[in-house]
């Protein structure tokens, strides 16, 4: 006679699931860290140059290069707004996705659970 397979416990398989998705959130998390470090790097950047050229400059050339680099860092600031933007749609669409998963796993456990019952 043969065995039915038992079903893996739905603890293990929410704690694996579980791990799955901290990983992931991890990644996610470290990416969005080392593109605000690039950000910040770059209106860093900006300010030393500034700092640097300001020093060989007469009064009206100081006020067009600031100008310049007050827009250049306006821009970046502006790309890491919408980038922070656009985490949190890719945070809730991750939250999403693994929600989802997590709605299946266990509805496939309850329907083979019932299976098994009868």
């Amino acid at each position: 006679m043969k065995q039915k397979r038992k079903p893996l416990g739905s603890a293990v398989g929410l704690s694996i699931s579980r791990h799955i998705a901290l990983l992931d959130l991890f990644e996610l998390k470290e990416f969005h860290l080392q593109i605000e470090s690039n950000f910040k790097r770059e209106i860093v950047q900006i300010s030393g140059k500034y700092e640097n050229q300001i020093k060989e400059l007469n009064a009206s050339q100081k006020k067009e290069l600031a100008d310049f680099l007050g827009g250049e860092t306006l821009a970046i600031k502006t790309y890491m707004l919408m980038h922070r933007k656009n985490m949190i749609v890719s945070l809730c669409s991750f939250i999403e996705t693994k929600l989802n998963g997590l709605c299946r796993s266990l509805y496939k456990k309850t329907i083979t659970l019932k299976n098994t019952q009868t």
